[in-house]
């Protein structure tokens, strides 16, 4: 379901290749956050901690998966590294 932004509801991380338009480019928004905001619609909250994008053929998707790649210790995402250092704690 879109929201009047242009933005889905968030997803739980582990959810994310469910998201209507996953296999397309465009905008993506991480939030980190200790209650669960899934099937909420999208709203710009103090938890957000990256906002990225990728006009790649390969889509979100794609982009998303080296991040979670890049979070779990292997390399690909720059964006991904920075998140790392900052929250360690990550867990899937």
């Amino acid at each position: 379901m879109k929201t009047n932004k242009g933005f889905s509801q968030w997803v739980q991380w582990h959810d994310r290749t469910n998201l209507q338009g996953i296999k397309s480019p465009g905008i993506y928004v991480i939030a980190k956050s200790n209650r669960n905001i899934a099937k909420r619609p999208f709203s710009w909250r103090k938890e957000i901690v990256y906002i990225g994008m990728t006009i790649s053929k390969a889509g979100l998707k794609s982009r998303l998966q080296q991040f979670d790649d890049t979070i779990n210790w292997k390399k690909g995402h720059g964006g991904a590294e920075r998140f790392r250092k900052i929250h360690r704690d990550y867990t899937n």
